[in-house]
């Protein structure tokens, strides 16, 4: 189901705060070696450091940054699972 530009946009700005977190403001430290992790980030990261855990988050702000701008210009990739 594709959504319209502004769910897009606002789901790409929570994305993007949520690796600024991770990245800038002390997420990775919180996360590391806790059971949130597997839930926030992916069942391997339980076992990461905080330096994997920020290029995980930066790996994936490139991505979803790169998506998103795909998404702006063809509606047809905005799809929701």
């Amino acid at each position: 189901m594709a959504v319209s530009l502004l769910v897009w946009i606002l789901l790409y700005v929570a994305q993007l705060a949520f690796y600024l977190w991770l990245l800038r403001w002390g997420g990775a430290e919180w996360v590391e070696r806790r059971f949130a992790a597997i839930f926030l980030l992916n069942i391997f990261a339980f076992f990461w450091d905080s330096e994997q855990i920020r290029l995980y988050a930066l790996i994936m702000l490139i991505a979803a940054t790169v998506w998103f701008v795909i998404g702006v210009f063809a509606p047809v990739v905005r799809i929701i699972i």
